[in-house]
C-alpha cells in the first residue's frame, strides 16, 4: 500500500537537508547526504513512522524516536550520560507500523532511539536500540546540559502532540 504524502514529504526533507540555517537538534552531527537513505526508502520510513504515530497501545499515543543507521555506528560499551548505549536483539525484525507500535512502550521516547538499517538482502529491518539518556530533551530546550552526538544519520520523532 502506498501513500500520498511520503514522496512530498522525502523531496522536502532532501531539499533541506543541507539547509545551514536550521539548527540541529537532538544533539545531531552536522548533516550530511551520506546520512540520508535512498528516497525510496526515506519514503518508506517517513510513512512507516507516520502510520505508527496514529496507532495507539493499551489506549496510549505511540511515542518513538528512530534513527536509520548501521548498528555498527554505535560502539557496545558506551552509555549515558557522556555516551550511547548500544542493545541489540537477538534477531532483527522488518520495519513496519505494527512492529513500532509493539516496541514503542519499551523504547523510552525520552531516554532511546530505535535502531534501523538497510539490509541489502531484506530491506530496512530493526536491529534493536541506542539509549541515549535524557539530556538532549534539556539541550533542545535550552538548558545547559551537553549531551552525546548522534551520527548525522535520519532521526525521526513522529509526534501527534499529544
Amino acid at each position: 500500500m502506498t501513500h500520498s504524502y511520503p514522496a512530498d514529504l522525502a523531496e522536502v526533507v532532501l531539499r533541506t537537508w543541507d539547509d545551514d540555517s536550521s539548527p540541529t537538534e537532538y544533539c545531531e552531527a552536522a548533516h550530511d547526504h551520506d546520512g540520508l537513505p535512498a528516497p525510496d526508502v526515506l519514503e518508506t520510513v517517513l510513512s512507516t513512522c507516520y502510520q505508527a504515530s496514529l496507532l495507539r497501545e493499551e489506549e496510549r499515543p505511540v511515542r518513538f524516536r528512530l534513527i536509520v543507521a548501521n548498528a555498527a555506528s554505535f560502539p557496545a560499551p558506551g552509555g549515558p550520560p557522556h555516551g550511547l548505549h548500544r542493545l541489540l536483539f537477538t534477531e532483527p525484525r522488518p520495519l513496519s507500523h505494527h512492529a513500532l507500535r509493539r516496541l514503542a512502550p519499551a523504547v523510552d521516547f525520552h531516554r532511546a532511539l530505535i535502531g534501523a538499517q538497510i539490509e541489502p538482502r531484506d530491506g530496512l529491518m530493526l536491529w534493536g536500540m541506542v539509549t541515549t539518556g535524557p539530556r538532549w530533551v534539556q539541550a533542545i530546550s535550552g538548558g545547559r546540559q551537553t549531551c552525546q552526538r548522534l551520527p548525522a544519520n535520519l532521526v525521526t520523532r513522529p509526534d501527534r502532540g499529544v
